[in-house]
């Protein structure tokens, strides 16, 4: 298959986890990590609401991203967080950072390098974090070092405790073979 019969094929199940996603019922979100444009009505008694994944019109913020990064992301991963804003949310055991362009609480951008130490361990590695394991610290990450065909590689949980004390990447287990086998299970 081409590589542009790839990244079709690759955009067709993004674009399937995405409607499933905004017919399905979410958790609701507060304001302060939710941008306007991603709101759906207004908030409830408690100021939270419910969102959706929206297109995104541009998302230019994403090569800076990837200058800074060991390689590029996964193709998969790529064409969520470049054809898509949204929150961050839950799927299975990964709390996914958000992806708005804006610097949201737990936006992509911002919080792969929030904690200095964790990213430099990270980072040296090969290990891009684009979320959180459950409610721990335990950072999930592409594991850019491990590409198989189509540039998809594994999704992995690291051993925060072990990076910020030792100063090494502690692999605990491997998430999903793939960001798309994250939620094509």
């Amino acid at each position: 298959m081409t590589t542009t019969g790839t990244r079709a094929s690759c955009d067709r199940v993004i674009d399937a986890f995405v409607e499933r996603i905004n017919r399905e019922q979410r958790e609701r979100l507060d304001g302060a990590a939710l941008p306007d444009a991603l709101r759906l009505g207004p908030p409830d008694g408690s100021g939270t609401y419910d969102w959706r994944i929206a297109p995104a019109a541009s998302c230019s913020w994403i090569s800076e991203l990837e200058e800074r990064l060991p390689g590029a992301l996964s193709p998969s991963y790529r064409s969520l967080v470049c054809r898509y804003l949204f929150p961050s949310f839950r799927v299975g055991n990964v709390l996914l950072f958000a992806s708005t362009g804006d610097h949201v609480e737990l936006e992509l951008a911002d919080t792969i390098f929030k904690d200095p130490a964790l990213a430099r361990v990270m980072l040296a590695g090969g290990f891009v974090q684009i979320g959180r394991y459950r409610d721990l610290y335990d950072p999930v990450c592409l594991d850019l070092s491990k590409r198989a065909g189509g540039g998809e590689c594994p999704l992995v949980r690291l051993d925060h405790e072990e990076a910020l004390i030792h100063g090494r990447a502690k692999l605990l287990d491997q998430v999903a073979g793939s960001f798309l086998a994250l939620f094509s299970a």
